[in-house]
C-alpha cells in the first residue's frame, strides 16, 4: 500500500478551514468550555452575565496561546433582568457586529435560562394564568419562547459568516474509574427546554 502524504496534508488543511460554526460547547464547570471558545483564531466577542468569574481569563489565555485573534469581553448585565435581556439581544442583532468580529461566544445557557430569562417581566407575564396566578407548567415554554430571539440572532450571525459558540454546563452524575463521564444531563431548567434548544445548534461538542 502506498500513501500520498502530500494529498493527506492538503486534505487536512482544507478540512481545517471550517465552514461557519454554530457551536454548543458542553462540559462540567472548569472543563475548558471558555478556553475552547477562544481557539477560533479570529477577533472574538465574549458575552457573559454579571456573575462570570473565570471565563474571561480562560478565553484570553486560549487566544494568547494560539497566537491569532484577540478577545473583547462584555457583560450583558443591566440594571435589571429586563434591561440585561434587551442588552444581549441588541448586541447580537447589531448590524455592525460582523464588521468587527469573526466569532461571538455566549457564556452560557445556564446563566441565560436560570438567572436571566427567568427573572424578566416577560417571563412572569408569560406564566400568568387568566386569573393572574403563576403557572409553573408554563415556565419551560416561556424560557423556550424568550430564547428564540437569541437563537434567531445566532442563525443570522452564521449567515453573516460569524462563528458562534454557546457554553452549556453539564451536570455530571456518574464518573468512570478513569474520570470519563458515564452519565450527565444539561444544566438547564427542564427536559422540554433542552429538547427545544439543543437540536438547533449545528455543532455540539
Amino acid at each position: 500500500m502506498s500513501f500520498d502524504f502530500a494529498k493527506m496534508k492538503k486534505d487536512q488543511e482544507a478540512a481545517a478551514v471550517n465552514p461557519t460554526l454554530m457551536l454548543l460547547l458542553i462540559g462540567p464547570p472548569g472543563g475548558g468550555k471558555s478556553y475552547a471558545a477562544g481557539t477560533f483564531g479570529v477577533e472574538t466577542l465574549f458575552l457573559h452575565g454579571g456573575t462570570e468569574r473565570h471565563g474571561d481569563d480562560s478565553i484570553k489565555l486560549a487566544c494568547l496561546k494560539k497566537g491569532k485573534g484577540s478577545v473583547t469581553t462584555q457583560s450583558w448585565a443591566g440594571k435589571n433582568a429586563d434591561e440585561s435581556y434587551k442588552n444581549l439581544v441588541a448586541v447580537l442583532t447589531d448590524p455592525a457586529l460582523p464588521k468587527h468580529f469573526g466569532a461571538v461566544v455566549i457564556d452560557g445557557l445556564k446563566d441565560l435560562t436560570f438567572d436571566l430569562i427567568s427573572d424578566t417581566s416577560m417571563f412572569t407575564k408569560y406564566c400568568l394564568t387568566d386569573k393572574g396566578v403563576h403557572d409553573k407548567w408554563r415556565e419551560g415554554a416561556a424560557i423556550a419562547s424568550l430564547m428564540q430571539p437569541i437563537m434567531k440572532a445566532l442563525f443570522a450571525l452564521r449567515a453573516a459568516k460569524v462563528h458562534t459558540a454557546t457554553t452549556m454546563v453539564l451536570d455530571v452524575q456518574d464518573l468512570g474509574s478513569t474520570g470519563e463521564v458515564l452519565l450527565g444531563k444539561p444544566l438547564i431548567p427542564t427536559y422540554g427546554v433542552a429538547s427545544a434548544l439543543i437540536p438547533q445548534f449545528d455543532d455540539r461538542v
